[in-house]
């Protein structure tokens, strides 16, 4: 079950943590971007995946050899 967002109560959490301040003008626009992301992730979330087709991805670390 989804849980119902508040993007703007987001978004002014977000920027305080991350000490990156919105100017009022760019608001709206932050929010609609925010909106597609969340909507792109629903849709990447509700794909179907069983156990037997997970499996974890190969890690590359720099400089190791094989």
């Amino acid at each position: 079950m989804a849980v119902p967002l508040d993007l703007e109560a987001y978004l002014d959490a977000a920027s305080v943590i991350v000490g990156l301040p919105i100017a009022p003008e760019y608001r709206a626009e932050v929010l609609a971007n925010l909106q597609r992301t969340t909507a792109i992730a629903a849709a990447v979330l509700e794909f179907p995946m069983s156990d037997e087709e997970e499996e974890s991805a190969s890690v590359f670390c720099p400089g190791e050899a094989e």
